[in-house]
């Protein structure tokens, strides 16, 4: 398909349509779980840590006398700060989440174009992105969960965009760090990110690697010291405190444990939606999340991109994916109050290449999307736009 637009045009233009999609899924309606709206505002005056503590507020952490903190890492909060001037804490948070994951579409739509995607691929996989999984859901709400994926996911894209394009490792890096200062699982796609940027530069791979680490060093710093203001010490304690058994029925086993893949994969794959038959929707999806299967089948076609593609590229981008993936996996608890499965958006943007060639890569090079790739991304966003109106009108079941 021939358009009369450059890519950046055409990205641009998804980001808009994204965005505008965000702002009306969430109905004007601010968060209550404006945890980085606070924390903003905090920052503003001078503090890292809440003054207050609301109740609304349910995962703050005691770190001195008088003072809670927020559990996380802080980048939403910094994402947040310019919407200060416009809004309350509460839609600053909100409004920064939809314009982040709105904005994830440009390095989305140009990442696959570098990947080699025809723009007609690129464009249906991008809509696919932003408007078919759980992305919609999580950018739109703005919640203090939520809103770290949106995050993550504008800047893992961005990692993934600057690899493909065959920056410098340590730009790579940069971006990545930023990502895993929203959610720092997605730090571990580095290992794959690292190949890829070997590959584009024609580098060692140990060089790629090392390159990557000098710039992933300064975000994992900004971690520490954070760490050390909030806990006295260079950990994430916050987690431990919220994994507390009295405290969370989530994590027998402690924050991590194999006993918990289980459950995820149950989420992923099979976890239907509940039935109501006195609500104004029949079908609700669950608190726990609804099966990726049901709701974006459009990543069934990673299926014939593993088959089909074994180059290096191919299988550093599923190793990129898995990794990021793989501590969520281990994690008391498989999020709540989601649609589809959420941690999936840690590794979604370096499964997207993948999906387009599922979908138009045949005998060593590029086709027409199938029809079947079409009506799967059609039925992946009239499913998340079921879902976001189920939510919206009924809460969860």
């Amino acid at each position: 398909m021939r358009v009369p637009w450059s890519d950046g045009a055409v990205a641009a233009l998804l980001a808009a349509v994204a965005v505008l999609a965000y702002e009306l899924a969430s109905l004007g309606r601010a968060t209550p779980f404006d945890h980085f709206g606070q924390l903003a505002a905090a920052l503003v005056d001078g503090r890292w840590w809440l003054a207050d503590a609301p109740a609304r507020l349910n995962e703050l952490v005691p770190c001195g006398d008088g003072r809670s903190c927020v559990a996380y890492p802080p980048l939403p909060a910094v994402l947040t700060l310019p919407f200060l001037t416009l809004l309350p804490p509460a839609g600053a948070q909100t409004l920064a989440s939809i314009v982040a994951g709105g904005l994830s579409a440009v390095p989305t739509y140009l990442g696959l174009r570098r990947f080699g995607a025809p723009v007609a691929t690129a464009a249906l996989t991008t809509v696919f992105a932003f408007a078919g999984t759980g992305l919609w859901y999580a950018a739109s709400t703005g919640s203090a969960w939520t809103f770290a994926h949106a995050a993550a996911v504008l800047f893992a894209s961005t990692a993934l965009l600057l690899a493909l394009d065959g920056r410098p490792g340590w730009l790579v890096g940069a971006a990545l760090g930023a990502a895993a200062l929203a959610r720092p699982p997605v730090a571990l796609a580095s290992l794959g990110l690292a190949v890829l940027v070997a590959r584009r530069r024609g580098e060692a791979i140990s060089a790629a690697a090392a390159a990557i680490v000098l710039g992933l060093a300064p975000f994992v710093a900004i971690e520490l010291a954070y760490d050390v203001l909030r806990w006295g010490a260079p950990v994430e304690a916050g987690y431990q405190y919220l994994a507390a058994p009295e405290r969370n029925d989530q994590t027998p086993h402690g924050l991590f444990s194999p006993l918990y893949v289980p459950a995820h994969l149950y989420a992923i794959a099979l976890r239907p939606p509940e039935i109501v038959p006195d609500g104004p929707f029949v079908l609700r999806p669950s608190l726990w999340g609804t099966s990726l299967v049901l709701v974006s089948p459009a990543f069934l076609f990673l299926v014939p991109a593993i088959r089909r593609r074994r180059d290096d590229v191919s299988l550093a981008l599923l190793a990129a994916g898995g990794l990021a993936l793989l501590p969520d996996l281990l994690h008391g608890g498989v999020g709540a109050a989601q649609f589809g499965y959420r941690f999936w958006l840690d590794a979604q943007p370096f499964l997207l290449p993948l999906v387009a060639s599922g979908a138009a890569w045949r005998d060593g090079h590029w086709e027409r999307p199938t029809r079947g790739y079409a009506l799967a991304v059609g039925w992946s966003v009239l499913a998340n736009l079921y879902g976001i109106a189920a939510i919206r009108a009924d809460g969860f079941a």
